[in-house]
């Protein structure tokens, strides 16, 4: 089993090849052994992509819900910036938290990173309040 807030590492402990399309995609559904994020083996994290994600690319994330909290560590360029785009449907959402586990801090941590554009996306989480 895996934690809610951490990447799922490969079947093989191995970082693995990266399609060099325009477009990268995530499914909730997807193995992630294997996963170069291409439309036909996708990523089965947003944070898969987000560690891999070059300049100029778009990551399409299908619709389900994404058991994790996001760090982006790569940027784009004023020329060609990352895209993040949540592709919802009629039939279904993305949607990014927690509900089980306390989020502590951001669902998606933008810090030291520029042009990273992310929408479209719900996130959702539980909050801690302690009583005084």
């Amino acid at each position: 089993m895996t934690a809610p807030f951490e990447a799922r590492p490969s079947a093989a402990g191995t970082t693995p090849a990266v399609s060099t399309s325009a477009d990268l995609y995530v499914d909730s559904h997807a193995q992630c052994a294997g996963a170069d994020g291409s439309q036909w083996a996708a990523f089965c994290t947003i944070s898969a992509a987000a560690a891999v994600v070059s300049p100029g690319q778009t990551v399409h994330v299908e619709p389900g819900t994404y058991y994790e909290a996001v760090t982006f560590t790569r940027s784009g360029t004023s020329s060609a910036p990352i895209t993040f785009v949540a592709d919802n449907t009629n039939l279904g959402l993305v949607m990014v938290g927690s509900v089980a586990q306390q989020v502590n801090g951001s669902i998606f941590n933008l810090s030291n990173v520029h042009d990273v554009v992310v929408r479209g996306f719900l996130a959702f989480g539980s909050e801690h309040r302690s009583s005084s």
